[in-house]
């Protein structure tokens, strides 16, 4: 009876999960900025590592499909995704947010806009809507909330078919790009984040009044951290403390992180799903593209 118990008991510690060893961290690299994005990641390895007490191993991706694909997949276990990227990806299943940034006020919030260059002859938003089969348009990326999304509901709800209308559309795969294109008279009007054009204005990248503003959309959540619905518990608790302690615990990381945006006060809150309910009615309102299920 002794030895059928020692039996068992080596076969249960044989089945039991091994010590997580690791933790996989991917964020989506840009082309203009993958110099400056590896530094703030390293230190934020570093920090998280340490608060957590397991090793935090940072991987750059292509877009935040990767990491979607790598978090299904059991091979991603935290990341950073726009907004819509994670309705997407609750979809699929497997994803939780965990935190989200924002400001001494409460979560933060941006917007997306439609922007032309400074001396375009389009005036207004109803100058670009009613001349639309004159101009060319260019959209972010296919899975971008401001850069696509916002937009684009909004133009169709002004009866705008953005594949048909336009005399040419397209997508640029940046922000940065997408203002670029519009300065250098690539393209005729985009969309964008008004916070781009601030921190690009900011940060030398570009001469402040080379583009107008037509339209800003309302406030739409800021991208959450989220992670592995199957990350053990104990783990997610501990990350997700060690965020909300990041403004006391490592101010260095949070001035490294806070270049990337205009918020004061960078700080993070606790995530919730139900943040993310308007932006899901808005994307299955859309008629000429299927986003979500």
């Amino acid at each position: 009876m002794r030895n059928a118990l020692l039996a068992l008991l080596s076969t249960l510690a044989a089945c039991a999960p091994a010590a997580r060893t690791t933790i996989t961290y991917a964020y989506s690299n840009t082309a203009d900025d993958i110099q400056t994005n590896p530094q703030r990641y390293k230190l934020l390895a570093a920090y998280l590592s340490k608060a957590v007490g397991v090793p935090v191993n940072i991987v750059p991706t292509n877009g935040y499909g990767p990491a979607v694909e790598g978090m299904r997949a059991g091979k991603v276990d935290v990341a950073t995704m726009g907004p819509l990227t994670y309705i997407i990806a609750t979809q699929k299943g497997g994803v939780e947010p965990l935190v989200i940034r924002g400001r001494a006020n409460g979560p933060a919030t941006y917007q997306s806009s439609i922007i032309v260059r400074n001396d375009s002859p389009i005036q207004t938003l109803q100058d670009l809507i009613r001349d639309r089969a004159k101009y060319t348009f260019a959209f972010v990326d296919p899975a971008s909330t401001s850069g696509h999304i916002i937009p684009r509901a909004f133009l169709e709800s002004h009866g705008v078919d953005v594949e048909k209308d336009f005399r040419k559309m397209f997508f640029s795969s940046g922000h940065p790009t997408s203002l670029y294109t519009v300065i250098g008279g690539k393209v005729d009007a985009a969309a964008t984040m008004p916070e781009m054009i601030h921190t690009m204005e900011g940060n030398g990248k570009i001469k402040p009044g080379q583009v107008r503003i037509l339209w800003e959309s309302a406030e739409i959540p800021a991208s959450p951290v989220v992670v592995r619905s199957a990350l053990p518990a104990n783990i997610r608790d501990k990350l997700r403390q060690a965020y909300l302690d990041m403004p006391k615990a490592a101010p260095e990381v949070v001035a490294a992180l806070q270049v990337t945006t205009a918020d004061p006060d960078y700080r993070y809150y606790v995530a919730t799903d139900a943040m993310f309910d308007g932006l899901r009615k808005i994307t299955r309102d859309l008629k000429n593209v299927k986003i979500l299920e």
